[in-house]
């Protein structure tokens, strides 16, 4: 076990010697939380079983459900055909890596990452390829390809094809791969008749494996959700249709703010999750299904207006965003970005779905909330913070980043978060604290990151506020927390955010009685160069001026570098997309803390020789 780990565990015996009575909370909360996700469990494997056996007998008694296979519900689409020659080979990207295309595909290889299983199983590598391609020979090997998976996968099966969100996925993504193959290649009779009858069967198992999991429930429920739509629309299967709308109705305020941003803490799943409701309210307006269509308006213009919180521009008017929390695998941040040329921005150009447009520069001014977010714009800088009103451990997609903040310098990323190269756990480093530009008191971040410990109530406070003030001169945030309270020898923090013009003044006031080690950590952005001089660190890029981040009293710290390695995707990683990244550098500043003292550090972007 890691000295991460043992250093929690130290802390909880110390915490029980003080707080017996909260062991038996802890035993009652395991049995709660142990049946429920069981109960969860044991449900979804009978509701499965049970599926799988009525359509097996429907089969052989030869009552299987016809059902026809409506292209005509959605909108024409317009474009460009694709002139050149396809690739040879031709390579498709799946979640981590790009994989040759033989004459037959392998719907069970056994890849690394089961992400990379996933996204083969879900045909969004079929839309995405198309759209770059768009040409007779692209729309023959796609229809190819769902019909083979049709007849190597003519039953549910369990495993990753059957998982439900997979079966989401393709309920929403064949229906568009079809659209685009039918304008440039005909599609027979008999492939219509043998795709509808097999997103027929999809449809049914999804409404009998919803990912309603109780206490468990997360942002999955809304993508069953869309695939049912999407399906329901194209088979017009009504019992379809009908469960959607009751779901977006009773999900949607749970997974996200009134403002439209994500609980969960996401940037990219906000993109994400953006481009799943766009693609259900422009078809529900084109089937007329009002008032549902009010209902998805309204959302998906909040979550754009979320998106372009997000959206920074270089002097070159290159979009960026900066990366908290997980990466998705389904779709990658430049897929969704408005500068994509092959991507959902330009599926929207093609099927006329403009009215909300892309994602818009934000203008220079005051500092804007969204959700748990917070954003600052100066003529040359932009920052963002993070502050989870959770621990990251009950969000689905959120990383363990308070005290954490993104800056980006002329549209460069300077300061960076870490993203999520992987679901693997072998790559869990990027949710903790010690990946963010945050602090650390005895290698421990503010939430507990131990889920099991996070079980007693009293061992790990929650309560976390934020302030946000502006004056003519400068932006104040002030973050405070109760998190190292848990420590055996407590501390209160908290972390304030002075922005000027030309700097950024990071303010830890700390107050502990006794001998801890405090560990500020800034982590710089793939392809920028440090330089040490006279205890400043200076930080330059090609196209800006240097930064120069410094701290006061510096003799009575010990700074290290530690610079990432691509071959341990750890410490000193920045994840730009799902299964890619690089390494980068990581300022690490230690010392031991006083009775009660502010530290100060100071990051300066104009007038540097000053």
């Amino acid at each position: 076990m890691s000295v991460y780990a043992n250093s929690e565990e130290r802390n909880l015996r110390i915490f029980l010697l003080r707080h017996p009575f909260e062991l038996f909370l802890f035993l009652y909360k395991s049995l709660k939380f142990t049946v429920a996700y069981f109960s969860v469990r044991i449900s979804k494997v009978c509701m499965r079983w049970v599926f799988i056996i009525r359509m097996k007998i429907a089969n052989l008694i030869g009552r299987s459900e016809k059902s026809a296979l409506l292209l005509e519900e959605l909108p024409d689409i317009h474009f460009q055909p694709y002139g050149g020659t396809l690739p040879d080979p031709l390579e498709i990207k799946l979640a981590t890596q790009n994989i040759r295309m033989g004459a037959k595909i392998d719907w069970f290889y056994p890849y690394a990452d089961r992400e990379d299983i996933f996204a083969l199983n879900r045909f969004g590598w079929t839309l995405s390829l198309l759209l770059q391609y768009p040409s007779p020979e692209t729309a023959e090997f796609a229809l190819n390809s769902i019909l083979y998976w049709i007849r190597q996968m003519q039953e549910p099966q369990g495993g990753p094809a059957w998982e439900s969100y997979s079966v989401a996925e393709r309920l929403a993504n064949w229906p568009f791969i079809l659209l685009i193959a039918k304008k440039l290649s005909a599609i027979s009779d008999d492939a219509r008749g043998i795709i509808a009858e097999s997103m027929a069967k999809q449809v049914n198992y999804l409404l009998n494996n919803l990912e309603l999991n109780g206490i468990f429930t997360n942002n999955h429920i809304l993508n069953d959700a869309r695939g049912l739509y999407i399906g329901g629309v194209v088979l017009n299967h009504n019992i379809a249709l009908r469960k959607s709308k009751e779901l977006f109705s009773a999900w949607t305020e749970k997974v996200f703010y009134p403002d439209g941003m994500m609980r969960d803490g996401s940037s990219h799943y906000q993109y994400l999750l953006c481009q799943r409701f766009e693609q259900v309210y422009y078809l529900s307006c084109f089937v007329k299904d009002t008032p549902f269509s009010g209902f998805m308006e309204k959302w998906a213009r909040l979550m754009r207006d979320c998106c372009d919180f997000f959206s920074v521009y270089d002097r070159k008017k290159c979009w960026r965003m900066p990366m908290f929390g997980d990466i998705s695998p389904d779709f990658s941040p430049e897929w969704l970005s408005p500068d994509a040329k092959a991507g959902w921005e330009e599926l929207k150009k093609w099927l006329n779905w403009t009215e909300m447009g892309g994602s818009l520069k934000k203008q220079s001014g005051a500092p804007e909330n969204k959700g748990d977010f917070v954003r600052f714009d100066s003529s040359n800088v932009v920052i963002f913070w993070h502050i989870a009103r959770e621990n990251a451990a009950y969000l689905n997609h959120g990383h363990y980043d308070l005290g954490s903040f993104v800056l980006f310098y002329k549209g460069i990323q300077i300061f960076a978060d870490p993203g999520q190269f992987s679901y693997d756990t072998k790559h869990a480093f990027a949710k903790s604290a010690k990946a963010h530009n945050s602090v650390l008191l005895d290698s421990l971040g503010p939430f507990c990151e131990n889920h099991k410990l996070n079980l007693f109530n009293a061992y790990h406070p929650v309560d976390t506020r934020f302030s946000v003030l502006r004056s003519d001169e400068y932006l104040s945030l002030e973050i405070m927390s109760e998190g190292f309270k848990r420590l055996p020898v407590p501390v209160e923090w908290s972390r304030k955010f002075s922005v000027y013009s030309d700097k950024m003044v990071i303010a830890d006031d700390l107050k502990s009685v006794g001998n801890n080690i405090l560990e500020s950590r800034f982590q710089i952005s793939p392809g920028l160069e440090i330089k040490e001089e006279d205890g400043v660190i200076g930080i330059y890029h090609a196209q800006t001026a240097p930064i120069r981040l410094k701290v006061a009293d510096l003799l009575e710290y010990k700074c290290n570098l530690i610079r990432g390695s691509n071959t341990n995707i750890d410490d000193g990683w920045v994840s730009s997309e799902y299964g890619a990244g690089s390494s980068a550098i990581v300022v690490v500043f230690h010392r031991e803390l006083s009775l009660a003292k502010t530290y100060i550090y100071e990051i300066r972007w104009q007038n540097v020789s000053s």
